[in-house]
């Protein structure tokens, strides 16, 4: 079992960025995936008490389709983020900078202007995670899983949809669900497999055409029994994450 495909995703809803390699904290996720979130609307988010908040706060694909429309890219250098539609850049800037983030929350008022519920706004704070999820984690997809998928309702999905972190190849169709409460190694790093990913409508956005196109929860219960398709991951050591990563099972 290999690692095919390594991905964050800075902005929650918006596309993810390709990585070679990552560095791996214990008990952290991805560096700067999920980092920030866009405010659909008032919120309780406090930047110097972050804690989790439900999705629906946010701008998110299970409510704005749209966003799959959008390519985004988050410069580690810069910090900027530039957005693109249709190949041509209509939004850049640093996040963290009040200049160029009200720019980037003028794009997104526009840009979303038949879902708002209240003013946009990008949430960050150092470190934290904007996630599904409470527990700081990555999230491991079994291609072999989606391909089962595939064939169950006759229609080719790009793996995409289901956001992954980390997308492995090798095994069989959801043995991950086999590893929870198990530990994993991963290239330099163990892991501990905590929980099954519940698949939510979002995935039923095509994120090439930006069109809900499918039923995946319905068609995994319909197929499967279940909604769930990939696993959370924590990190227990320090180390590296690289493309070509072996998988080993442990106990």
């Amino acid at each position: 079992m290999k690692i095919k495909e390594i991905n964050r995703y800075p902005v929650k809803g918006l596309s993810a960025d390709s990585l070679q390699e990552t560095p791996i904290k214990t008990g952290a996720q991805i560096n700067r995936d999920r980092a920030f979130a866009i405010e659909n609307g008032e919120s309780p988010f406090d930047p110097n008490r972050p804690a989790h908040l439900p999705k629906i706060h946010f701008l998110m694909l299970m409510k704005q389709e749209r966003l799959a429309a959008l390519t985004s890219r988050f410069d580690d250098s810069s910090h900027i983020l530039t957005i693109e539609f249709e190949g041509e850049t209509v939004a850049r800037g640093n996040p963290t900078v009040e200049a160029d983030r009200k720019a980037l929350q003028l794009f997104f008022e526009n840009y979303c202007s038949k879902e708002k519920r209240g003013d946009l706004k990008f949430l960050h704070a150092p470190g934290h995670m904007f996630s599904d999820s409470r527990t700081p984690s990555l999230s491991l997809i079994n291609l072999a899983s989606v391909r089962a998928l595939e064939t169950a309702i006759g229609i080719t999905l790009d793996p995409m949809r289901f956001r992954g972190n980390v997308l492995y190849d090798g095994g069989l169709p959801f043995e991950e669900f086999s590893w929870i409460n198990r530990s994993i190694t991963i290239g330099t790093c163990n892991y501990y497999v905590r929980k099954r990913i519940v698949r939510c409508a979002a995935t039923n956005v095509n994120p090439d055409t930006a069109v809900r196109d499918c039923d995946i929860p319905k068609s995994l219960r319909d197929h499967f029994g279940h909604a769930d398709l990939g696993v959370y991951i924590v990190p227990q050591s320090d180390g590296w994450l690289r493309i070509g990563d072996l998988i080993t099972v442990g106990s």
